[in-house]
Protein backbone atom coordinates (compact mmCIF):
# COMPACT_ATOMS: atom_id res chain seq x y z
CA UNK A 1 0.00 0.00 0.00
CA UNK A 2 1.62 3.40 -1.34
CA UNK A 3 0.49 7.00 -0.60
CA UNK A 4 1.16 10.04 -2.69
CA UNK A 5 0.88 13.48 -0.90
CA UNK A 6 0.74 16.88 -2.28
CA UNK A 7 2.66 19.72 -0.88
CA UNK A 8 1.69 23.32 -1.38
CA UNK A 9 4.48 25.37 1.16
CA UNK A 10 5.53 28.90 1.57
CA UNK A 11 8.89 31.17 0.72
CA UNK A 12 10.58 29.66 3.42
CA UNK A 13 9.63 25.93 3.03
CA UNK A 14 6.71 25.88 5.52
CA UNK A 15 4.06 23.04 4.88
CA UNK A 16 0.97 25.31 4.75
CA UNK A 17 -1.10 22.18 3.11
CA UNK A 18 -0.24 18.73 2.74
CA UNK A 19 -2.92 16.10 0.80
CA UNK A 20 -2.85 12.28 0.67
CA UNK A 21 -3.90 9.92 -1.70
CA UNK A 22 -2.75 6.52 -3.31
CA UNK A 23 0.04 6.16 -4.93
CA UNK A 24 -1.79 5.15 -8.03
CA UNK A 25 -3.68 8.84 -8.64
CA UNK A 26 -2.40 10.85 -10.45
CA UNK A 27 -0.83 14.30 -9.25
CA UNK A 28 -3.74 16.53 -11.25
CA UNK A 29 -6.08 14.36 -9.31
CA UNK A 30 -4.81 16.54 -5.93
CA UNK A 31 -4.71 19.90 -7.38
CA UNK A 32 -8.67 20.75 -6.43
CA UNK A 33 -7.91 19.08 -2.74
CA UNK A 34 -5.18 21.19 -2.12
CA UNK A 35 -6.58 24.39 -3.71
CA UNK A 36 -9.46 24.21 -1.73
CA UNK A 37 -7.09 23.87 1.58
CA UNK A 38 -4.96 26.53 0.50
CA UNK A 39 -8.23 28.64 0.09
CA UNK A 40 -9.07 28.72 3.45
CA UNK A 41 -5.59 30.09 4.59
CA UNK A 42 -5.77 33.01 2.50
CA UNK A 43 -7.50 36.51 3.05
CA UNK A 44 -9.69 38.02 0.44
CA UNK A 45 -7.98 40.04 -1.76
CA UNK A 46 -4.74 38.55 -1.40
CA UNK A 47 -2.15 37.94 -4.45
CA UNK A 48 -0.93 34.55 -4.22
CA UNK A 49 1.02 32.88 -7.31
CA UNK A 50 1.08 29.01 -7.24
CA UNK A 51 4.39 27.77 -8.43
CA UNK A 52 3.42 24.47 -10.48
CA UNK A 53 5.67 21.76 -12.57
CA UNK A 54 4.80 20.77 -16.21
CA UNK A 55 2.78 17.94 -14.82
CA UNK A 56 -0.12 20.58 -14.31
CA UNK A 57 0.12 21.49 -17.60
CA UNK A 58 -3.70 22.62 -18.69
CA UNK A 59 -4.41 23.57 -15.45
CA UNK A 60 -4.39 26.66 -15.29
CA UNK A 61 -7.81 27.42 -15.37
CA UNK A 62 -8.82 25.84 -12.14
CA UNK A 63 -6.07 27.49 -10.45
CA UNK A 64 -7.02 31.11 -11.57
CA UNK A 65 -10.88 30.12 -10.56
CA UNK A 66 -9.63 30.26 -7.11
CA UNK A 67 -8.46 33.68 -7.63
CA UNK A 68 -4.49 32.42 -7.27
CA UNK A 69 -2.06 33.16 -10.19
CA UNK A 70 -0.84 30.20 -11.75
CA UNK A 71 3.36 30.02 -12.89
CA UNK A 72 3.56 26.38 -14.34
CA UNK A 73 7.09 25.45 -15.65
CA UNK A 74 9.00 22.44 -16.66
CA UNK A 75 12.03 21.05 -14.91
CA UNK A 76 14.36 22.04 -15.87
CA UNK A 77 13.57 25.46 -16.54
CA UNK A 78 14.93 26.99 -13.09
CA UNK A 79 17.84 24.99 -13.07
CA UNK A 80 18.41 27.02 -16.78
CA UNK A 81 17.99 30.50 -14.98
CA UNK A 82 19.94 29.77 -12.06
CA UNK A 83 22.82 29.19 -14.59
CA UNK A 84 22.20 32.11 -16.17
CA UNK A 85 20.82 34.72 -13.38
CA UNK A 86 22.96 33.81 -10.24
CA UNK A 87 20.33 36.00 -8.54
CA UNK A 88 17.69 33.64 -9.44
CA UNK A 89 15.36 31.97 -6.70
CA UNK A 90 14.42 28.57 -7.12
CA UNK A 91 10.43 28.24 -6.10
CA UNK A 92 10.08 24.94 -7.48
CA UNK A 93 12.98 23.19 -5.60
CA UNK A 94 11.55 24.45 -2.16
CA UNK A 95 8.55 21.61 -2.44
CA UNK A 96 11.23 19.23 -3.97
CA UNK A 97 13.29 19.62 -0.69
CA UNK A 98 10.50 19.78 1.78
CA UNK A 99 9.41 16.32 0.15
CA UNK A 100 12.24 15.13 0.58
CA UNK A 101 12.61 16.22 3.81
CA UNK A 102 9.82 14.29 4.83
CA UNK A 103 11.20 11.28 3.46
CA UNK A 104 13.69 11.57 5.92
CA UNK A 105 11.35 10.21 8.64
CA UNK A 106 11.59 6.74 8.27
CA UNK A 107 7.59 5.95 9.00
CA UNK A 108 7.08 8.70 5.99
CA UNK A 109 9.37 7.36 3.29
CA UNK A 110 7.81 3.49 3.66
CA UNK A 111 4.05 3.77 4.71
CA UNK A 112 4.23 1.04 7.61
CA UNK A 113 0.37 2.00 8.58
CA UNK A 114 -2.82 0.31 7.43
CA UNK A 115 -4.73 2.80 8.72
CA UNK A 116 -5.25 6.24 7.12
CA UNK A 117 -5.32 8.13 10.10
CA UNK A 118 -2.01 6.94 11.49
CA UNK A 119 -0.08 7.54 8.27
CA UNK A 120 -1.75 11.64 8.53
CA UNK A 121 -1.28 12.12 12.51
CA UNK A 122 2.60 11.09 11.42
CA UNK A 123 2.54 13.22 8.62
CA UNK A 124 1.33 16.11 10.67
CA UNK A 125 3.77 15.52 13.30
CA UNK A 126 6.95 15.39 10.30
CA UNK A 127 5.42 18.74 9.49
CA UNK A 128 5.12 19.78 12.60
CA UNK A 129 8.73 18.95 13.05
CA UNK A 130 10.04 21.06 10.13
CA UNK A 131 8.40 23.90 10.79
CA UNK A 132 9.76 24.26 14.64
CA UNK A 133 12.88 23.06 12.40
CA UNK A 134 12.31 26.22 10.11
CA UNK A 135 11.36 29.00 12.72
CA UNK A 136 14.61 27.84 15.08
CA UNK A 137 16.53 29.10 11.89
CA UNK A 138 15.15 32.07 10.79
CA UNK A 139 15.20 33.40 14.64
CA UNK A 140 18.51 32.79 15.18
CA UNK A 141 20.05 34.04 12.30
CA UNK A 142 21.28 31.12 10.88
CA UNK A 143 21.99 30.52 7.08
CA UNK A 144 19.11 29.39 4.94
CA UNK A 145 19.18 25.90 3.20
CA UNK A 146 19.67 27.35 -0.06
CA UNK A 147 23.19 29.10 0.94
CA UNK A 148 25.06 25.79 1.37
CA UNK A 149 23.13 23.92 -1.67
CA UNK A 150 24.61 26.94 -4.20
CA UNK A 151 27.67 27.12 -2.59
CA UNK A 152 28.47 23.41 -3.15
CA UNK A 153 27.37 24.18 -6.98
CA UNK A 154 30.05 27.15 -6.89
CA UNK A 155 32.45 25.27 -5.33
CA UNK A 156 32.27 28.20 -2.37
CA UNK A 157 33.68 27.14 0.94
CA UNK A 158 30.76 25.94 3.19
CA UNK A 159 29.55 27.88 6.42
CA UNK A 160 29.92 26.33 9.56
CA UNK A 161 27.70 27.19 12.01
CA UNK A 162 28.66 27.40 15.87
CA UNK A 163 25.46 26.00 17.98
CA UNK A 164 24.07 27.81 20.66
CA UNK A 165 22.12 25.41 22.31
CA UNK A 166 20.94 27.86 25.10
CA UNK A 167 19.35 29.74 22.38
CA UNK A 168 17.21 26.71 21.39
CA UNK A 169 16.38 26.22 24.93
CA UNK A 170 15.00 30.04 24.83
CA UNK A 171 13.18 29.87 21.82
CA UNK A 172 11.58 26.35 22.47
CA UNK A 173 10.18 27.27 26.05
CA UNK A 174 8.45 30.94 24.44
CA UNK A 175 6.98 28.92 21.53
CA UNK A 176 5.82 26.21 24.30
CA UNK A 177 4.14 29.30 26.17
CA UNK A 178 2.35 30.77 23.12
CA UNK A 179 1.07 27.71 22.15
CA UNK A 180 -0.34 27.19 25.54
CA UNK A 181 -1.90 31.01 25.69
CA UNK A 182 -3.22 29.96 22.57
CA UNK A 183 -4.67 27.05 23.64
CA UNK A 184 -2.90 24.84 21.29
CA UNK A 185 -1.20 22.21 23.81
CA UNK A 186 -2.18 21.60 27.26
CA UNK A 187 -0.23 22.89 30.37
CA UNK A 188 1.03 19.33 30.80
CA UNK A 189 3.55 19.67 27.85
CA UNK A 190 4.87 22.70 29.64
CA UNK A 191 5.55 21.52 32.44
CA UNK A 192 7.68 18.35 30.67
CA UNK A 193 9.72 21.30 28.68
Amino acid sequence: MGSKRSLCVNDQGIVLVMIHAGANVHDSKLLKPTLDALKLLVHDGEEIHICLDAGYTGFENIVKSYGFIPHIRPRGEEKKLIEFHPNFTPHRWIVEVKHSHINQFRRMKIRYEKLDVSHLALADLAASIMTIRTIFRAELGEDSIWHNKMSAKKRLKRRIRKIDYSKYNMLGLQLVCEAEEHNIIGSSVLKAA
